[in-house]
């Protein structure tokens, strides 16, 4: 998907939850199944061309962009719709844990999905590194670290590993960017690192405001 237009969704999920300021649980509950959903359906696209069914992209495509489109609507309007949150107000600090998990559980899928896609393509991924100077192990390198930041989310997701884990992968994924951009490609070729970039920065800010909204009154004026 294009990560202009996601960003672009997200910021209008975003300004509907801050005007409505209504229904944030239901709305974080629906991104945390659509998260499901999303990689659900690139199990179902990969299972597929594993098979090589012909034309399996084509027939996917449309429910995975209307899938991700779902989900950045609703992940935003539900963070939108409980920020700020109050201590006192367990309702919207719920919301706020569930559209980050939400977003953590997409963040990690993806990446365990890439995995997959990486050792099936070894030799491909070996040549791209070499292509961009880097050395080839640095390829396995990467993968291990994307694994493990990978599972770190997906564990603890709602405690400061993950957030440690899911600023790792964005490192990586800013890498990934800025070497497509030295090698001359074309932009279309950063848009899954450039998405990944913005699914992380999603869970960051519902991660972060959950974990200031549930802090002890102290604790939250000391970090200031």
């Amino acid at each position: 998907m294009n990560p202009m237009i996601l960003v672009a969704v997200l910021c209008l999920g975003a300004v509907a939850g801050a005007w409505l300021r209504s229904e944030a649980v239901l709305a974080a509950k629906g991104s945390l199944g659509l998260a499901a959903g999303v990689l659900l359906a690139q199990v179902l696209s990969m299972l597929l061309r594993f098979g090589h069914v012909a034309d399996a992209d084509e027939m996917l495509e449309p429910i995975l962009v209307a899938l991700h489109v779902a989900w950045a609507l609703t992940v935003a309007y539900a963070i939108g719709a409980a920020f700020p949150s109050t201590r006192g107000n367990g309702a919207r600090q719920r919301a706020l844990w569930l559209a980050a998990v939400g977003a953590a559980l997409l963040v990690a899928g993806k990446f365990l999905l890439f995995e997959v896609g990486k050792i099936r393509h070894n030799e491909e991924m070996e040549q791209f590194f070499l292509s961009s100077g880097y050395p080839a192990f640095l390829h396995y390198v990467v993968m291990a670290l994307e694994l493990t930041g990978s599972l770190a989310l997906l564990f603890f997701a709602k405690r400061r590993p993950g957030l440690a884990a899911a600023i790792g992968l964005g490192v990586i994924m800013a890498g990934a960017v800025a070497t497509h951009m030295r090698n001359g490609d074309p932009l279309s070729d950063s848009y899954d690192a450039i998405s990944q970039a913005v699914y992380i920065a999603t869970y960051l800010v519902a991660a972060v405001l959950a974990m200031r909204a549930t802090a002890p009154v102290s604790a939250r004026r000391y970090a200031r």
